[in-house]
């Protein structure tokens, strides 16, 4: 694969695109846009990879395809909803980190002080919301199984 500039020039005629979604746009639905141009037409498989969650790691699970999609011979523009079904995973909790012998979820504390941050900014009630049920997260560690060997306090 060779790009330049904005452009991805292929020699196998396969590409493998990563892209980063988030909720930003909830609940509106997320959208990819493609611009394509092939010598040939093809199909354009569009999947995603669940990833599993645990503690310690975040690994990738099963991919699942969530459309087939016709490709022309020459310009091709795609545009490809995933609704959010699709999307349980996204927005997957920090998993933590080892510091000597014990493990902290330094990120999922980071995040609520910069909602509350945002908040203060903002006085956006939508990020209380999210605030109340991201400190609820941390209550529900020490009960929870999943979360066994792991701190429940921010890391100092």
């Amino acid at each position: 694969m060779i790009k330049k500039g904005q452009k991805i020039f292929t020699k196998n005629q396969s590409a493998l695109l990563n892209v980063l979604l988030s909720r930003y746009s909830y609940p509106e639905t997320n959208e990819i846009t493609i611009h394509l141009v092939s010598e040939n037409a093809g199909l354009l498989t569009l999947s995603m990879i669940k990833p599993k969650y645990s503690a310690k790691t975040l690994k990738p699970d099963k991919s699942m395809v969530l459309d087939k999609i016709p490709i022309q011979k020459g310009k091709n523009v795609i545009k490809v909803k995933i609704p959010w079904q699709h999307l349980e995973a996204l927005g997957n909790p920090t998993t933590f980190k080892q510091f000597g012998n014990k493990w902290h979820n330094v990120y999922h504390f980071i995040h609520i002080n910069r909602l509350e941050e945002f908040y203060n900014v903002t006085q956006d009630k939508r990020l209380l919301h999210y605030i109340n049920k991201w400190k609820k997260y941390v209550d529900s560690w020490s009960s929870n199984p999943l979360y066994k060997g792991v701190e429940t306090v921010p890391y100092k």
